[in-house]
C-alpha cells in the first residue's frame, strides 16, 4: 500500500503522472529539528 504519495493507475496499472519527490523533499524534517539536527528559521515577529 502506497504511503504518503497517490497516482492515477491507467487500465493496465502502469500509468504515474506524479514521480515521487527528490530524496531532500522528501521525509519528515520535524523529527530532526526535534533532535536538533537542522535550525529551524528565527521567529522574527517576536521583538
Amino acid at each position: 500500500m502506497l504511503q504518503g504519495y497517490t497516482y492515477p493507475p491507467s487500465p493496465r496499472g502502469e500509468a504515474n503522472l506524479a514521480l515521487a519527490p527528490p530524496w531532500h523533499y522528501a521525509g519528515d524534517n520535524d523529527l530532526a529539528m526535534a533532535r536538533g539536527w537542522v535550525r529551524g528559521f528565527p521567529n522574527t515577529t517576536s521583538v
